[in-house]
């Protein structure tokens, strides 16, 4: 799918949105005319397009860092004290899959696990002095500007938070799925 959304996304961009006289071969071969395509669907094939290249920045930035994209998402939702299931719920994953996350984050000396005192079930997990650092210099290096918004002034910049603000609010509201 992603190799499928790089297709249609790379065709958009050489196109244009507006461009629908045309049908790049990539397009048609799949089946898939811009012409029929609702406005929702463009959005969405570009949001893919973002994701993916956003993915590919964290997992290149973690890699500087030595993390994987797993653990550098981790490490960003570890700012304040988290239980385990916290975590997972936040992450989107199984909570076995945190514990995997946890124990590398833990040898390399940068998170420690605490249990509740009034629920010894309960987990909780502190990033140690060294994790603290590790994070703050891996936030700073993944959120320095993104040079694909510099094409867009601060007016235009701040149109599209305000409309990625409304659709995050939709993906808190519901599910994703109809």
């Amino acid at each position: 799918m992603v190799e499928y959304v790089k297709h249609l996304v790379e065709a958009e961009e050489v196109t244009g949105l507006d461009a629908m006289s045309s049908c790049p071969s990539l397009l048609c071969e799949g089946g898939v005319h811009k012409a029929d395509m609702e406005a929702s669907q463009r959005i969405q094939i570009h949001l893919l397009g973002i994701g993916e290249r956003l993915r590919q920045h964290v997992a290149a930035v973690g890699h500087r860092f030595d993390f994987t994209p797993q653990q550098a998402m981790l490490l960003d939702r570890l700012g304040t004290r988290q239980s385990m299931s916290q975590v997972a719920e936040a992450l989107h994953c199984d909570p076995s899959n945190v514990t995997g996350l946890i124990r590398r984050l833990e040898q390399r000396g940068l998170v420690i696990r605490e249990v509740d005192d009034a629920d010894r079930r309960t987990k909780w997990l502190v990033l140690t002095p060294a994790g603290i650092a590790a994070r703050e210099s891996l936030l700073h290096e993944l959120f320095q500007r993104l040079p694909v918004l510099d094409a867009l002034d601060d007016a235009a910049q701040e149109q599209l938070l305000n409309l990625l603000r409304a659709v995050v609010g939709n993906l808190k509201a519901g599910p994703a799925c109809g």
